[in-house]
């Protein structure tokens, strides 16, 4: 496959998806009294458990993967 079509610049509106989700979740966690740096990581964190999750969830054909690694999430 030609690096061009699996480049990030290629897929704007998935990263603007993530930009705004990421955003959006450093602002809720700072509301809760993080400090900017670690409201960052929360918000990193939180996206990049959930995407992983989903993953497994497809790949092994079990929802309880996702459901498991959610339920770590506050």
């Amino acid at each position: 496959m030609p690096r061009s079509l699996i480049c990030h610049h290629s897929w704007p509106a998935p990263r603007g998806f993530f930009e705004r989700d990421l955003e959006w979740l450093q602002q809720v966690r700072s509301r809760k009294g993080l400090g900017p740096e670690a409201a960052e990581q929360a918000a990193v964190h939180m996206v990049a458990t959930l995407e992983g999750a989903m993953i497994l969830d497809r790949a092994m054909g079990d929802a309880a993967l996702f459901d498991a690694a959610a339920a770590g999430l506050s």
